[in-house]
């Protein structure tokens, strides 16, 4: 049996020059996309050209697929390696986990291990990890993670990692953690954890 498909010409999105992991839409109808691309089409100029606007592995766009200028503080912004999840808390925060250590804002460099939450411009919420998150968050990373937003307020967060660091303390935990809202650990979460394969 077949479907038929239609396309929505009134979404417009030129595209990107990599891959797209994640995308989740905002309760406004805006969509984040995460990935490991590092600029998206904006638009096309005059002579049939096209714009490139960098932003480093993730963006957020407008119901019509255009690029939403609110989010992130200037081009060049982003994070030096790949998103694999991002969930939007109920309070409209960001929670991103990936393979990332570093996230850029506004020419401001926050060296943050694989997990970070953003405010809903995109700056980093200092309320989580101190925001500073030097040596803090999965320093033992193997590969892909996703993070839920729970309805208590708190995160799950599941992937190839073995180790986590929260604001005071070095936790050897395996595969799966959640966290309290400003990111450490939540110890009435009974876990033993999955080996590493």
């Amino acid at each position: 049996m077949f479907k038929t498909i239609l396309l929505n010409n009134n979404f417009y999105n030129g595209g990107f020059n990599g891959y797209v992991y994640t995308s989740v839409q905002q309760p406004d109808g805006k969509i984040l996309v995460g990935g490991g691309f590092t600029n998206i089409i904006d638009g096309t100029y005059d002579n049939g050209g096209v714009y490139y606007y960098y932003s480093y592995r993730i963006v957020r766009l407008n119901t019509d697929g255009t690029r939403d200028t609110s989010f992130l503080a200037a081009e060049n912004d982003g994070f030096n390696d790949a998103i694999y999840s991002i969930d939007i808390d109920s309070d409209g925060k960001i929670l991103v986990t990936g393979a990332f250590t570093q996230y850029v804002y506004n020419e401001g460099i926050y060296n943050i291990n694989r997990i970070i939450k953003l405010n809903s411009d995109g700056s980093p919420d200092e309320t989580f990890l101190n925001a500073v998150g030097i040596g803090q968050g999965f320093t033992n990373y193997y590969g892909e993670s996703v993070v839920v937003c729970l309805d208590s307020g708190k995160y799950l967060v599941c992937g190839a990692f073995d180790e986590y660091v929260d604001t005071v303390t070095t936790y050897t935990i395996t595969g799966l953690v959640r966290l309290n809202n400003d990111g450490t650990l939540d110890n009435s979460f009974i876990y033993n954890g999955f080996t590493p394969v």
